[in-house]
């Protein structure tokens, strides 16, 4: 591999790492039973303040104990997609919390070329916030990201201190330093100063040219003194792309309540191992969405230090509803998943064709973005839900 080869790889690695490709099927079904529930999953498309669309799902009740019910919104990492935030499910939906999962821009099945590690998708973050707000059936939001998600919670946390808690895997302090520790990472660790410094201005160059941001303007860690939403960190000691001492280093500069989970291994998303198949999985989603009947035991890791489960506990009644949901939902320690009952099987290819889906622009009046970044208004437009780009009337 030639000089210029190296350095090509060295950029998309960070702003054209590879891209998550998938079919909406692989989502699953967009109805099915959890821990007594019938869980419906709505598909919708947001128009970000770039005029890109997001492609959005959010998991919900059919059968909601309060018109308003806490959100968790799941945000994906750099080479990920919504398919990522599945895995929290089982966490999530029997506590009486909804989950809202989307493609960030650049990535998945969204619009964009590239991603910004943060940069610009707390842009997209903001837009799906001010939609669940405008629902007027969200109670609470909570934020989960890694890696890039991470990132993004902890840019979107520092200008909106409403949002009731956070989980932060595998974020990084600076995107500068991720850079320069990549450069030696790929040439080895007695690469001179100076090839260091070219390496890194021409890496610089080219993502301000391509993705049109400063890596040198992306240091998360110079938001953190001022942001006191409870938040947990989450750091893989094996991660070779955003090492451990990142989170570390975060962690000790957040001004609000905190918790630090390091963790063996690498960047095996926090909650993946929350979820084990009891019968051999027939999909890749480890049986959660298997098309025969299995059940998903949750067991959620243990507890060993009394801190941790105090944080853990404020972080997750802080996104309880008023009202709490059904006892089933919150005593049932096992998820059965009944994909043979016909009303909760995917629905067929006709009625899918003839459907249509929400593309919701958040805008002020102006069709300018606010100066704090959040959106006013909401413009709303019907398209048909195949392939197409979407199309304003």
């Amino acid at each position: 591999m030639g000089i210029s080869d190296q350095y090509a790889e060295l950029w998309k690695a960070i702003i054209r790492p590879p891209r998550d490709q998938y079919e909406p099927k692989d989502l699953g079904p967009k109805r099915f039973r959890i821990a007594g529930q019938v869980i419906h999953r709505t598909d919708l498309v947001l128009e970000n303040s770039y005029g890109k669309h997001l492609q959005c799902s959010w998991f919900e009740p059919e059968r909601r104990p309060a018109k308003e019910l806490p959100c968790v919104i799941y945000l994906h990492g750099n080479c990920s997609s919504r398919i990522e935030g599945i895995a929290t499910l089982p966490v999530l939906l029997p506590f009486g919390i909804t989950l809202f999962a989307f493609d960030f821009a650049g990535s998945g099945r969204s619009d964009g070329e590239y991603v910004s590690l943060g940069y610009f998708e707390k842009d997209d973050l903001a837009c799906v916030v001010e939609h669940l707000r405008a629902t007027g059936t969200v109670s609470t939001i909570g934020l989960w990201g890694r890696s890039m998600g991470a990132v993004t919670a902890l840019l979107h946390g520092d200008r909106d201190p409403s949002i009731a808690g956070m989980v932060l895997d595998s974020p990084f302090q600076d995107l500068r330093i991720v850079a320069e520790e990549l450069v030696i990472q790929f040439g080895g660790f007695r690469v001179p100063k100076f090839i260091v410094n070219i390496a890194m201005s021409m890496i610089r160059n080219s993502i301000r040219s391509r993705a049109n941001f400063d890596i040198n303007d992306l240091v998360p860690i110079k938001h953190v003194d001022r942001t006191f939403i409870p938040a947990l960190f989450a750091a893989a000691e094996d991660d070779t792309f955003i090492k451990p001492h990142h989170a570390r280093a975060l962690y000790e500069a957040y001004a609000g309540d905190k918790n630090l989970d390091s963790r063996s291994g690498d960047r095996q998303p926090l909650g993946l191992d929350m979820v084990r198949p009891i019968q051999e999985p027939l999909d890749h989603y480890s049986g959660i969405f298997s098309t025969s009947t299995c059940e998903v035991c949750v067991g959620l890791p243990q507890i060993k230090d009394e801190e941790e489960m105090m944080m853990q506990q404020a972080i997750a009644l802080s996104l309880q509803p008023d009202e709490p949901a059904a006892p089933s939902a919150r005593q049932d320690s096992s998820i059965s998943f009944l994909a043979q009952e016909t009303d909760l099987l995917h629905l067929d290819d006709s009625e899918d064709s003839a459907s249509t889906t929400r593309v919701e622009r958040v805008v002020n009046k102006a069709g300018e973005s606010d100066a704090d970044g959040v959106h006013s208004g909401t413009e709303v437009v019907e398209v048909d839900s195949g392939e197409k780009s979407p199309q304003k009337k």
